[in-house]
This record gives structure tokens, C-alpha cells and sequence, in this order.
């Protein structure tokens, strides 16, 4: 819906929170229904400054070709060269926008989650540094959604209109100046995270129907929340909408269960009424009532891929 009157503004907002500066360049990556929005993205960076725009497509389908003709003893195979392009980003002073859509078409439905778990396990070993130097802030990453018709279907709305109208609030569209008020925004979640860092928690517990888990934390640990910060200074935003502060959990220290109460997707598959039974801060038991293969294959992907 890339005529509502919002879109201009939508992209002015992603791209200011990756903060554009003169010399950077940028790195979008999407689906094949966002792209025409990606298009829209790259527009408005070229107008804020950037010195180059790169637009990567993923597609899904290609997976699915793939698992169902590619010889099993070919499932391990990246290539290095795509790894390559990735590693220097932080750099070559690069930012990266990822276009997170629900309209893919089920593209991987009926592909085994063995396949789709090799395919990810050898493009993770591949992509070791990039994935470390994003989680490090190396450089300006954001993750945002981008509302389909098939979003508005799966939440029961009338048309992809009204999920867009119920959206402006939410990503503060409404505001005068949405960069300013998530700036500010950003500025609350840091002070929040300041106060829990000093309050030095030594576990938090969740409790709700299905779950009771205590996730043990570390005593000196730091909560984190809002803005985002290079080494070289530069801030960005790495998600919009948020209202996240975060820490650290103790890796042997996540004792109880937990229910996860809405579907989420495992290794292409839509995975419904998933739990989990956590021992000394793994998971010793799960199941799922769809795809729970799917959440096997995913939590033994690596060693660390059963702990929190």
C-alpha cells in the first residue's frame, strides 16, 4: 500500500535512525513484496546523504528449490564470497536496513526442517564476523516490518488499510516530528536501563499460564535499552517501534518452563503453541502443538542454540 499518504514519512524515519552522515553507504535487505518500498528507502537515503544505496533480495522460494532438487551432500555449502561482502561493513562504513514482511506466500511449507537446518547452521558459520560485529554495534544496523495484506488477514482485519491506520500510533507517525519523539523515547529507555543496572538483580521470574521460569542474571550485569552506539561514536536506532531494555541471562542458570502463547516461525515453518522446560539454563524438553520438528532441528543447530 505504498500510497498511503504516511509512506514518505515512514521511510524519512528509518533512514534518519540509521543515521546518515556524508561518505557512508547503505545495505537494504528485503523480501520480493517489500521491494518496491525498499525502492522508496533507497530514494529518500540518496536524498539524506548517503554515498551508496545497495537494495539485497531474499528470497525464500530459492530455498525451497534447493531442499527439494539440491543433493543432501550439498546442504552444508555457502558461499564464502557472500560472507565476504558482509564482513567489512563496520569498516567500509556501511549501515544495514532489514525489511522483516509476513507476506511470503508459505514458500517453505512441506520443506523438511533437516534441510533448512543445515542451510542455516552453514550460513552461520560462514557469516561468524558480520553476525558478531552487528551485535557488537560495528555499525548501524535497524530491523524493521512493513504492513501486507497478509498481516491485516492473520490479524483478523478488514484490509491492509486498517492495520496501516492502526500502526501510525504505535510507530508514532501521528507526532509532528516522529524522529524527535523517538529520540526522546529512546533518551527514557536509557535512564530505565541505568536504574536497573544499579539495582544489580540477581533473577527476574515470569510467570503467566503455561510458564513459571526463573532466568538467573549476572550480578554485575548491565541492562541496555534505546539508542545504540558505534566505536567511532556514531548513534543509531535498532529498532522501531521499541519499548525494549535488555540483559544478559546466565547461560546455566534458567530453571522452569515457558509457553510461547503466539506462533512464530522456526526454520521457514509457523511453529503453534511451542514450550519449553529449562534445566541449569537448558532446554531439557519441548513441544509444540504444529512444527515441532522444526523446533527440534533449530535448537540443535549448534551447542548454544538450547540456551538462553
Amino acid at each position: 500500500m505504498l500510497d498511503h499518504p504516511l509512506i514518505p514519512s515512514y521511510a524519512r524515519l528509518l533512514i534518519k535512525a540509521v543515521n546518515p552522515s556524508p561518505g557512508r553507504k547503505l545495505l537494504i535487505s528485503c523480501e520480493p513484496e517489500p521491494y518496491p518500498f525498499a525502492r522508496i528507502l533507497a530514494e529518500e537515503a540518496y536524498k539524506s546523504g548517503f554515498l551508496w544505496v545497495s537494495i539485497r533480495l531474499v528470497d525464500y522460494a530459492l530455498s525451497r528449490f534447493r531442499a527439494l532438487h539440491s543433493p543432501q551432500e550439498s546442504w552444508d555449502y555457502f558461499p564464502l564470497g557472500l560472507a565476504r561482502d558482509l564482513e567489512h561493513m563496520g569498516d567500509e562504513g556501511w549501515s544495514r536496513i532489514s525489511i522483516i514482511e509476513h507476506e511470503t506466500p508459505g514458500y517453505l511449507e512441506g520443506v523438511g526442517p533437516q534441510a533448512l537446518g543445515r542451510f542455516q547452521k552453514a550460513a552461520s558459520a560462514a557469516n561468524t564476523r558480520y553476525r558478531a560485529d552487528m551485535l557488537a554495534d560495528k555499525f548501524p544496523w535497524l530491523v524493521v516490518d512493513f504492513p501486507g495484506p497478509r498481516w491485516a488477514q492473520d490479524l483478523g482485519l478488514q484490509s491492509e488499510l486498517e492495520l496501516w491506520e492502526r500502526l501510525i500510533p504505535i510507530l508514532r507517525l501521528d507526532q509532528s516530528d516522529p524522529f524527535a519523539f523517538w529520540k526522546s523515547h529512546m533518551a527514557r529507555l536509557e535512564k530505565r536501563s541505568e536504574e536497573l543496572t544499579k539495582r544489580g538483580y540477581a533473577a527476574l521470574r515470569l510467570q503467566a499460564p503455561g510458564t513459571d521460569l526463573v532466568i538467573g542474571l549476572f550480578r554485575q550485569g548491565i541492562w541496555s535499552g534505546g539508542g545504540s552506539l558505534c566505536p567511532d561514536g556514531l548513534s543509531f536506532f535498532a529498532n522501531i517501534p521499541t519499548e525494549e531494555v535488555y540483559t544478559s541471562p546466565h547461560s546455566r542458570k534458567a530453571d522452569g518452563r515457558i509457553a510461547v502463547t503466539k506462533p512464530v516461525e522456526v526454520l521457514g515453518v509457523l511453529v503453534k503453541n511451542a514450550w519449553f522446560r529449562f534445566k541449569e539454563g537448558e532446554v531439557v524438553e519441548c513441544g509444540a502443538d504444529v512444527g515441532l520438528e522444526s523446533l527440534q532441528s533449530f535448537i540443535g543447530i549448534d551447542k548454544g542454540a538450547s540456551r538462553l
